[in-house]
């Protein structure tokens, strides 16, 4: 007697399941390392902890996928319960299945909602794209030195709204993030990105900036930052280490608590020589952590620094200098002295 398709159709979702089940134990065994090594970092744990989590996740993989490889195996050493034979082997392997199946589908539906909502990035022809400023009054000439090997050639502007408390909703003027609860989604300024040619000459560079290329409008836009970078869109070989920020008449965050800001000339230095792609990190002198021998070393006339560039309506001119403080000081990556 052939079977009927009802029971086909069991066997075929019965072997699907079973198929999901042992994919879904892929992701979830990178999980249980990721818990065991956070459960380590607690003042309290120890390699038990460690072990534990990873035994039970073991003990669990072998469970699902003996049953569903070979379930009429396992069970045969269950006692001949059909309830009880069906709870163990195909309870537990649908349980993992409609986990994994979940767990796609959540991913899915996440991934179409960041595809479909609007970007925190604005681009020309978007409607929440900033009015061009026509007559455009306040500038800055950004000028200093800079490592001829170092492959600059523009200063990437970045442009944000305003973010105003009072209207929390206006998503005109803001971005949120599209799911999650409302602490996660908080409201965040939108962004417009701009490039302005660099000139190089020897080791100087020179750069005027527009900080009202754009009309504030009803948004509040405003200049926030200002880093070199290679090309346009492509930050330096290092990463981000040639950026420094340029402070606005928006942003006075800072100037209620009694820091200064010093609108003279700065200098950035670098921990590592700026011709290396390997990466490092350049900011204020005083992060340095040099000893005392070592900065005695410097130039006196260079010991002068400014971890942020204080733009005023009176600004028009910036000074920033780029150090590479390890060739200065004959020290390797690693901070050997090697003269």
């Amino acid at each position: 007697m052939p079977p009927r398709p009802g029971k086909k159709i069991f066997k075929l979702i019965d072997l699907i399941f079973r198929g999901v089940a042992l994919a879904t134990l892929v992701p979830t065994a990178f999980l249980a390392v990721f818990l065991a090594i956070m459960a380590t970092d607690s003042p309290h744990s120890t390699l038990a902890s460690f072990l534990l989590i990873l035994g039970i996740f073991a003990a669990l993989a072998l469970w699902v996928s003996a049953c569903s490889l070979a379930p009429e195996k396992v069970a045969s050493t269950l006692p001949k319960s059909k309830v009880l034979r069906a709870l163990l082997i195909r309870g537990s392997v649908y349980a993992i299945a409609l986990m994994g199946i979940y767990q796609l589908a959540d991913h899915l539906y996440h991934k179409h909602l960041l595809a479909t909502a609007p970007t925190i990035k604005v681009q020309i022809g978007d409607p929440r794209f900033p009015t061009l400023n026509k007559h455009p009054t306040d500038f800055v000439d950004i000028f200093g030195r800079l490592d001829p090997k170092v492959p600059v050639g523009y200063i990437e502007n970045l442009y944000e709204t305003s973010v105003s408390p009072a209207d929390p909703n206006d998503r005109r003027c803001q971005w949120r993030f599209p799911y999650g609860t409302d602490a996660e989604r908080k409201p965040l300024p939108l962004q417009v990105w701009t490039w302005t040619p660099v000139t190089r000459d020897a080791d100087r560079y020179h750069a005027r900036i527009l900080v009202d290329e754009f009309e504030p409008g009803r948004c509040g836009w405003h200049l926030v930052l200002g880093r070199l970078t290679l090309a346009k869109g492509r930050t330096t070989p290092m990463g981000d280490i040639y950026q420094f920020d340029m402070m606005t008449d928006a942003d006075r965050v800072l100037e209620s608590k009694g820091d200064p800001f010093n609108k003279g000339p700065g200098i950035l230095w670098c921990q590592k020589s700026p011709g290396t792609p390997s990466g490092g990190g350049c900011g204020s002198f005083g992060d340095m952590k040099l000893t005392p021998s070592q900065r005695a070393l410097l130039p006196k006339e260079n010991i002068r620094e400014m971890p942020v560039a204080w733009i005023g309506k009176d600004t028009h001119t910036l000074e920033v200098d780029f150090y590479d403080i390890r060739t200065i000081l004959g020290l390797d990556r690693a901070g050997h002295d090697t003269n």
